[in-house]
């Protein structure tokens, strides 16, 4: 991001409409002490890890590729301030119950033997000397260390931006595959994000007003998100074979609208949301197969329809990816979604006439034409300016020509005349 103040002749006279500029025309703009102080954005993700049997291959194979979304992220026009939350899918059993079986522990970490279900809670997975993540290896306190985004074993939960980022990021996604066969991504998302996780539980911190939200599932089967006891779907095979909208599983539009009213009034606008999941190469639910892993995904059904129905209500806002194609493209395609169009403005003239916007593609510079929010031209502009609201910041949104990709830099200068 660079700003500057020119006097630019030409430039001014097309911004007055005079045709010499011996002298300084009406209307003109004068004040050559302003300044455009961009600001960034916040950007929170929420990963929620399908941990059952079938699972250990799939977390590798994302863990291997996190880079790739990490380095688009990183790219962005827009100072990013990043905070990472990795959950699982893990919310009760079949059966009802609600611990991890046994498990004889091997090595110097502990594993989850008879531990709660997380329910939605973050989780931290221990590293090895190298900093490798050890799958399942979970570090927690007292029910997960519910008052502190640091386990008493001492590994983040909650990651923010800094050296360590991917490599916290990669441990922390092998959650394991000794979780419940019966995957509720859709139930732990929704725990996840709860008022009482978020304030003042297991999650305090991570929710943030007015940050970009953007939920993650990976997961080789389908939601099975039930709520009710005692329980109605009780088998893989009930799961795979109700309705979607059966009376047995939570309602998919009552997801939907949690998402777009209770988180998205937190956040401001509506959450994004992406899964990797049974997909085939053209995005249809019917399952897919690969050699590369060690069980083939199902068709994802519900989680279709949850993709379909969040794009009913805000068209482009979410996405299924299959499971059986490379991931570093589905991460890069998320990663560009995230990357937020709107650049707040910390510091701004007081007419946005005085700032000239181009954006910086490689060796590329494209100017950028500029209109006010309101105006008649609004919807053809490259850049939309929005003055600043009572107790906020006046901000710029780049669209058409000028819309963002990751690697752009946004280039800002000051016209005035004296």
């Amino acid at each position: 991001m660079r700003t500057r103040t020119l006097l630019a002749s030409t430039l001014l006279a097309a911004l007055a409409g005079c045709a010499s500029c011996d002298s300084v025309p009406s209307g003109a703009v004068t004040d050559c002490n302003a300044q455009v102080v961009p600001g960034g954005a916040a950007v929170d993700l929420l990963f929620v890890i399908d941990d059952s049997a079938s699972m250990s291959d799939k977390q590798d194979a994302l863990a291997s590729n996190l880079s790739e979304f990490i380095d688009v992220l990183t790219s962005s026009a827009i100072a990013l301030d990043i905070r990472v939350g990795v959950t699982n899918t893990s919310i009760d059993n079949y059966s009802g119950g609600l611990l991890y079986g046994a498990w004889d522990p091997t090595g110097p970490f502990p594993g989850p033997v008879n531990t709660p279900y997380p329910f939605g809670t973050l989780v931290a997975i221990a590293q090895d000397g190298s900093g490798v993540g050890q799958p399942g290896h979970f570090m927690w306190g007292t029910a997960y260390d519910p008052s502190h985004v640091t386990s008493t074993w001492g590994g983040p939960r909650l990651l923010s931006g800094g050296p360590n980022l991917a490599r916290d990021f990669k441990a922390n996604v092998r959650q394991g595959d000794w979780g419940s066969g019966k995957e509720q991504p859709l139930r732990a998302m929704r725990a996840s994000l709860d008022a009482s996780m978020v304030t003042t539980g297991a999650n305090f911190g991570f929710l943030r007003s007015g940050a970009r939200l953007a939920v993650v599932v990976l997961s080789d089967e389908d939601d099975c998100s039930e709520s009710a006891t005692p329980k109605n779907v009780i088998s893989d095979s009930v799961c795979h074979t109700a309705p979607i909208d059966s009376q047995y599983f939570d309602p998919l539009d009552g997801f939907v609208d949690y998402l777009d009213t209770t988180v998205g009034k937190i956040v401001g606008e509506p959450p994004i949301f992406a899964v990797i999941a049974g997909f085939d190469a053209n995005g249809d639910p019917i399952g897919c197969a690969t050699t590369a892993f060690s069980r083939d995904p199902i068709a994802p059904r519900r989680l279709s329809a949850f993709v379909d129905r969040l794009n009913a209500a805000h068209p482009g806002r979410a996405k299924g990816f299959s499971m059986c194609q490379p991931f570093a493209g589905a991460l890069s395609t998320i990663a560009q979604a995230i990357i937020p169009q709107t650049m707040p403005l910390e510091q701004a003239p007081a007419d946005y006439r005085m700032m000239v916007v181009s954006v910086q593609r490689g060796a590329t510079s494209i100017r950028c034409r500029m209109d006010a929010a309101g105006a008649a031209g609004v919807a053809s502009a490259d850049v939309v300016y929005t003055p600043a609201p009572p107790g906020g910041l006046a901000s710029l949104t780049f669209q058409n020509v000028c819309k963002l990709q990751p690697g752009d830099k946004v280039d800002i200068q000051i016209i005035c005349a004296h």
